[in-house]
């Protein structure tokens, strides 16, 4: 069987006693290190990475931080379906840590054993990996001829299969010496010609706030960031993702967003259902919004905009707020319009309204109508007063009207947005979407316009970095 040879129960009192002594070195480092991390999580959501010597403080995106810092690229979760020969790497490289750590040549099951023996991920609070990763886990067993448990858990690592998540990869790397963890990068890097082949795409409205909330993650931002509802999803690369907060409650600090990776796009505003809150709510929402603008990382004021779902009671008060939001908008930041008219109708009285309370901006103004849903008169109203509009489509097209259609089919190619609107918008029978889902849109939209998935991801993903702007990135993986 590839990689299990036999051998017995794990021993270390052994052949290399120096090799043993910086083992059990190395397992006190990291301990101390584990406890000083738990110890600050409790007081913040950042990180204290775990492996000796690092130089990485408060680390936000733990998960991101030990796969692009600590672990090996054969172990990278965007080589969907790996190979035989991807999977002969993976096992060469667990088999290697394991003759490090042990001092001997040892088995898959003797590492099993040791990162067990030390109960590291007990105190997590994910102890079972993501329905959406077993496949993965499931593809391992069966390379090694290895039973599938009925459930994969981490607390303990109940299958070998368990050795390729990446907090027992994060752990492995932390108890290696520098040398050896080096080497170990380097040995089993693999070719990024596999990941750049990946199609790229840009969700451009999502909601990690309420993501997290919807999906119940209590874990780091980088599991929002990548999450996959249990149904598979295309493997794609996320170039980037907007990130709409609009509910004052949960706005990030403004130092929150200089640690957000830099394929996040960053927008910050208020959602027209708050408009009816108390005065003294609207204005210490305003006043932290006008700060967040200051951040450079905040490219986007949104979302904002008149929402006619609710009580017309309410209608009011919605137009009052845009008034007052009105002077703080600027126009090197994008402007996210979200207008929804009477439920069941097509928004036409909300757009035209919308259109008219913000006609005071500079015909300049770069504007994205979020979750559009208007038909071809309402598209052109918008781009004869600002002709830097342009027209986010989500999974509702599935749903539009005939008249609907037809503002798809002829909209300009270079005005075309895609979003998910996360965790809303959802695949049948489940109860959130992810940004993941994205491809789905491309795919709906594809077929209106009578093109392939690949030229909308394209498109849409061009449009996406004209209107907000290029940021270097090292793309989210799903």
């Amino acid at each position: 069987m590839p990689g299990t040879s036999s051998g017995g129960n794990l021993r270390v009192s052994v052949e290399i006693p120096k090799k043993i002594r910086l083992t059990r070195d190395s397992l006190s480092q990291v301990q101390k290190r584990l406890e000083c991390q738990r110890r600050v999580e409790r007081l913040r959501r950042n990180h204290t990475c775990c492996v000796p010597g690092c130089d990485s403080v408060g680390v936000e995106f733990e998960k991101v931080h030990a796969m692009t810092r600590h672990v090996p690229t054969v172990f990278d979760g965007r080589l969907a379906d790996p190979s035989d020969t991807v999977q002969g790497m993976r096992v060469r490289a667990l088999l290697q840590v394991a003759t490090w750590l042990l001092g001997r040549p040892g088995t898959l099951h003797d590492l099993l054993d040791l990162v067990n023996a030390q109960h590291f991920l007990e105190s997590r609070e994910t102890t079972h990996p993501r329905s959406s990763s077993w496949p993965t886990l499931e593809g391992f067993c069966r390379y090694l001829r290895e039973p599938v448990p009925a459930e994969f858990t981490l607390a303990p690592v109940n299958s070998v299969a368990g050795l390729l998540h990446w907090r027992v990869l994060y752990l492995l790397a932390a108890l290696l010496q520098p040398r050896d963890r080096l080497y170990w990068m380097e040995q089993f890097a693999y070719p990024p010609t596999v990941v750049e082949s990946l199609p790229e795409a840009v969700d451009s409205h999502f909601h990690p706030d309420r993501l997290r909330r919807a999906a119940n993650i209590h874990g780091t931002k980088e599991d929002v960031l990548a999450l996959e509802v249990e149904q598979q999803v295309v493997r794609l690369k996320l170039k980037h993702v907007v990130a709409s907060f609009c509910d004052p409650e949960t706005y990030p600090s403004s130092r929150d967003v200089d640690t957000f990776p830099p394929e996040v796009i960053v927008a910050v505003g208020i959602h027209p259902k708050h408009a009816a809150n108390p005065k003294r709510f609207l204005t210490d929402a305003l006043e932290r919004l006008s700060s967040l603008l200051t951040n450079p990382r905040v490219v986007a004021i949104g979302d904002v905009g008149l929402d006619h779902s609710v009580d017309p009671a309410d209608w009011w008060y919605q137009m009052k707020l845009l008034q007052k939001l009105l002077p703080i908008i600027r126009e090197n930041k994008v402007l996210v319009l979200h207008c929804r008219g009477i439920t069941g109708d097509n928004g036409m009285e909300a757009h035209l309204l919308l259109l008219h309370l913000v006609k005071p901006l500079s015909r300049q103004q770069r504007i994205q109508l979020h979750a559009f849903n208007g038909n071809q008169l309402v598209v052109g109203w918008w781009l004869e007063v600002f002709p830097n509009t342009h027209f986010s489509f989500n999974r509702s097209v599935e749903n539009f009207t005939p008249e609907q259609v037809a503002a798809v089919v002829s909209m300009p190619e270079d005005l075309l947005l895609i979003e998910t609107d996360a965790p809303y918008f959802t695949r049948p029978h489940m109860r959130f979407s992810a940004p993941a889902e994205v491809v789905d849109v491309a795919a709906m939209l594809a077929g209106l316009r009578g093109v392939t998935t690949q030229h909308i991801l394209e498109v849409t993903t061009r449009n996406a970095v004209n209107l907000f702007g290029e940021i270097p990135t090292g793309q989210v993986a799903l």
